[in-house]
């Protein structure tokens, strides 16, 4: 009686031993499984915004310079700066109403049509001459402060990026003013305000909040004491100034302060900001799910990151991956439990146990992962069909082979292996893997071994494994998307600065050089407007399949923005990239869309050692645009 009460406890034992194990299993594969889509979906959300900003940025980028041509043609604007730069106090005050006057109505169109918040002049030593957004302030001297204005007056070359300035941070688009003769008069910036980033992101997505973060200390640095009113401490952030849209504070509600705020306090919110990268979290406040995606803003000129804008947006899309988490749980729980109490009944009635062994087959397939248990030599004595699926082998094939020597696949001494060191001494082992199958291809699983132990001694180990092959797909597309723009197949803006930064530390410190052609579609604003942007996205399309069918393998065309594309072209020096441009200039000049002629100009630039990549790209650019002026169609080498 006792041996049977003995015997009857321990089979208990082992029922809720292996429901605790394949609980555990469970928990950890829909875990790892659910934990992978969350990442994918953070990750397309990312890329999603940081693209709509690029798109943003790069257009503004574009009206800026048209702008800057049109001023620097204005005759009256180069005689009120010339007198500005040369005459007396008196003639200071005179030119700086003169030049209100005459500018203040192109200021008040760019600002209610163009998404302009600053308009601002200053002389050649870099004191302020005129805000139009603020003329009260003037006279001080900015070279401590903006680093565009110094620069542009220094190196007479436009300058973009983001600068928080004395009053407020804005995309700046700073240019050089010169006369005709070529003498210097200063510089004036165009810029986008915070506010006009915030209300543009807002049309794209109205149940969004945005705001905008600018650093603690580039606030007590840079910010007159006046103005520090309109850049709030939010309880919760740590290190970071919530920026008032248009130092108004009416335009900032206490509901969305309270979001932010109970965002940063439920959140990584600061751990994140701190890596100083782009990213998206989730959040639920009050009930409500939302996901909240940061983009970081460098400081003009230098590497740390000065500002985040963060954008708020209610989703559904986690709320229902996390709710299948618990359903895939609970099915698991209760498909354990099945299995549990099969073992339990194979133990206690031996005399059914090839019955009862077909049932926990059946079980442990419907669970959806597979199941081999070994002996202390590894040899199989159970796989079930889960098994037999995933790697094409018969149930036959695989029942008394050493599961190792089968399936697994690795590179170098077998004494090295992973597997085969944890089958050997009962260690557990838990990773992705690959596996080979029967017709010698192979297959991504995640894998979990555990030993099996009887009376503390080794009797053999249960290995279980799920493939994973799909959701290696799954990132790999992800991946694909971050790094392609998806009207044209090639390559997008973000993927190829990665190649040229590469590039550029290549040339500086090993001699390797490069170069680059940049590409423009003459009169494809015209196309637009005639045809429709449809035509003018086949357009699009079909100058990247010139460019495919024309270049190297080893060159790289990426769309640049808009109607412009840039290729690289790696250990090329300027007279190959210009024989590689011309080439490129005659496959588009014999190319038709729907009937329509289409060329485009080029300009060329080979690196030059000490030069960054943007320098090389802005030389090319130039080459471009004196492309644009004599007359199109052709190639332009840069001096």
């Amino acid at each position: 009686m006792r041996n049977t009460n003995r015997t009857f406890k321990e089979t208990i034992l082992v029922a809720v031993l292996l429901f605790v194990f394949m609980s555990f299993l469970t928990t950890l594969f829909v875990n790892y499984f659910t934990d992978k889509e969350i990442e994918i979906r953070l990750t397309t959300v990312t890329k999603k915004v940081e693209t709509t900003f690029d798109t943003f940025f790069k257009t503004q980028e574009e009206a800026k310079l048209f702008y800057y041509l049109q001023l620097s043609s204005d005759k009256e604007l180069i005689r009120i700066m010339r007198m500005a730069k040369s005459g007396t106090e008196k003639d200071l005050v005179r030119a700086r109403a003169e030049l209100f006057r005459h500018l203040w109505g192109f200021y008040q169109y760019l600002k209610q049509n163009k998404y302009v918040d600053q308009f601002h002049f200053v002389l050649p030593n870099n004191k302020s001459f005129l805000r139009f957004h603020q003329p009260d302030i003037y006279g001080d001297d900015l070279s401590k402060i903006r680093k565009t204005f110094v620069k542009a007056n220094t190196e007479k070359k436009p300058q973009f990026g983001f600068e928080l300035g004395v009053l407020a941070s804005s995309m700046r688009f700073v240019f050089p003013l010169l006369s005709p003769e070529g003498e210097h008069l200063g510089a004036f910036e165009v810029s986008v305000g915070t506010y006009d980033i915030i209300k543009k992101i807002q049309q794209i997505t109205p149940s969004a909040k945005v705001y905008m973060l600018i650093r603690d200390e580039l606030v007590l640095k840079k910010v007159y004491e006046p103005f520090r009113q309109y850049f709030l401490q939010v309880p919760g952030l740590n290190g970071w100034r919530l920026e008032v849209p248009d130092r108004d504070i009416t335009l900032l509600k206490q509901e969305d302060l309270n979001l932010l705020a109970r965002v940063a306090k439920t959140t990584k919110l600061n751990q994140e900001l701190a890596t100083g990268k782009n990213f998206t979290l989730y959040a639920k406040v009050r009930g409500t799910p939302y996901e909240v995606t940061a983009i970081a803003f460098k400081e003009f000129d230098g590497d740390k990151v000065a500002a985040f804008l963060i954008y708020i947006n209610p989703s559904q899309q986690i709320e229902t991956i996390e709710e299948a988490r618990k359903v895939y749980l609970m099915v698991g729980y209760f498909f354990n439990l099945l299995a549990s109490i099969l073992v339990y009944l194979i133990l206690v009635n031996r005399k059914k146990l090839l019955e009862s062994h077909r049932e926990l087959e059946a079980i442990t397939s419907s669970l959806g992962g597979a199941v081999v248990v070994y002996d202390a030599y590894g040899k199989v004595f159970f796989v079930n069909k889960s098994a037999t699926e995933i790697l094409g082998y018969s149930k036959e094939e695989i029942m008394g082979s050493v599961f190792h020597d089968l399936v697994h696949y690795h590179t170098g001494d077998v004494e090295h292996c992973p597997i085969y060191r944890a089958v050997l001494s009962g260690e557990k082992y838990d990773a992705e893997d690959s596996f080979i199958r029967k017709d010698g291809t192979l297959v991504s699983v995640y894998v979990s071994l555990r030993p099996l132990f009887l009376d503390n001694e080794r009797v053999g180990g249960i290995l279980n494994f799920y493939d994973i092959g799909d959701w290696k797909k799954k990132e790999e597309e992800v991946f694909q998307m971050a790094i392609t723009d998806y009207l044209t197949g090639l390559y997008n803006r973000r993927y190829l600065e990665t190649i040229l930064k590469s590039a550029e530390d290549k040339a500086n410190n090993r001699d390797i050089t490069f170069s680059v052609i940049i590409i423009d579609i003459d009169n494809f604003k015209k196309i637009n407007d005639t045809y429709g942007h449809n035509m003018g996205d086949k357009v699009l399309v079909a100058i990247a399949d010139v460019l495919r069918n024309t270049l190297r393998i080893s060159d790289i065309p990426a769309r640049w923005g808009g109607e412009e594309f840039l290729v690289f072209l790696e250990q090329t020096n300027h007279d190959g990239a210009m024989a590689l441009a011309e080439r490129i200039r005659k496959g588009v000049e014999k190319t038709e869309v729907n009937g329509i002629k289409v060329t485009v100009s080029l300009g060329v630039a080979q690196h030059k050692k000490g030069d960054s990549y943007m320098e090389t790209i802005e030389r090319a650019d130039m080459a471009l645009y004196d492309a644009k002026k004599s007359g199109k169609n052709r190639v332009v080498l840069a001096q």
